[in-house]
């Protein structure tokens, strides 16, 4: 899984490596929601069971988890900052399922 900056065409870094390689665009498939605040580790270990202090989880890191129900990749972009990617069948349950843990979260 190649995930690229705004603006940038990870088809076309792909396009450059020299070695036999498969690059398929799925972008269409999956929702990024961006979760951020002092609060945001707290939010998403609501319902995911992955530790997430900074010793574990680094900014920059990345994974493969759960979140509730659903499979999420999840990437820490700052020290209080994630990005949260899922499937967009399953973007309106993610969204809510975190927006109901931030409440809890800040109370």
């Amino acid at each position: 899984l190649v995930i690229d900056e705004v603006g940038k065409d990870p088809l076309a870094d792909c396009a450059e490596v020299t070695v036999l390689h498969s690059a398929v665009g799925i972008s269409h498939r999956n929702v990024a929601i961006s979760i951020t605040g002092p609060a945001a580790a707290a939010t998403i270990n609501s319902g995911c069971p992955q530790d997430l202090s900074l010793d574990a989880f680094p900014v920059g890191a990345a994974s493969r988890t759960i979140l509730g129900k659903v499979e999420i990749v999840l990437l820490r972009t700052a020290s209080d900052a994630f990005r949260v990617e899922c499937w967009r069948s399953f973007s309106d349950y993610v969204f809510t399922f975190l927006s109901e843990a931030a409440r809890d979260a800040a109370a």
